[in-house]
């Protein structure tokens, strides 16, 4: 957590099938895919693969279908539910 920038580096272990669903970017996200791979917007996105979410974006679905490890940096949660 860095309070001073607001952000956060999270890892998600996303087990086969997971989904998460849209949801709006206050601020913008980065993704690293490290593990396995994920799908959004009918594209898919293996191990390597970067993902970035501008600030005022709306986040489409991401399915993992074999499951996925990502790297995300995002505001911190606790930033974005007291805005």
């Amino acid at each position: 957590v860095d309070p001073a920038a607001g952000t956060e580096t999270t890892l998600w272990r996303l087990e086969a099938g997971a989904r998460i669903p849209a949801h709006p970017h206050g601020d913008e996200e980065e993704c690293l895919v490290l593990e396995g791979s994920v799908r959004q917007g009918g594209i898919d996105y293996q191990a390597g693969d970067y993902l970035h979410a501008a600030a005022g974006s709306v986040h489409l679905p991401m399915d993992a279908p074999t499951g996925a490890l990502l790297l995300i940096r995002s505001q911190c949660v606790h930033t974005y539910l007291h805005r």
